[in-house]
């Protein structure tokens, strides 16, 4: 039903299904080891295989949204792009002054005539 409704995709997110299954799968990533038989979470397995078909119906970005962790991500990539832009923030600002500055002084001058 999800790969072909937009709506019932749609309905399905702000529901918080897909919330719900990506959170269950986190849960079973921590959980699963590798000699945990046929009933283990991973490649191959049912559950894996119809987790993996409800997101390849959504975009990775709204994938990765959804999924336990993401606000930490952006916040990570946040601190990383302000300590990255300081600098040329710093550089603009100063030639923006700069160029007021000079606009000051030529009201001023202007004025003064």
């Amino acid at each position: 039903m999800l790969p072909h409704d937009v709506a019932a995709r749609r309905a399905f997110v702000t529901s918080g299904g897909l919330q719900r299954v990506q959170e269950f799968s986190y849960a079973l990533k921590q959980v699963a080891t590798p000699d945990s038989g046929e009933n283990s979470y991973g490649p191959g397995s049912k559950l894996y295989d119809s987790i993996k078909a409800v997101n390849e119906c959504y975009p990775e970005e709204i994938v990765r949204y959804y999924s336990p962790g993401y606000s930490t991500t952006l916040l990570d990539k946040i601190d990383n792009f302000k300590a990255e832009e300081q600098g040329k923030l710093g550089n603009r600002n100063s030639a923006s002054s700069k160029k007021g500055s000079q606009m000051y002084m030529n009201e001023k001058e202007a004025t003064a005539v």
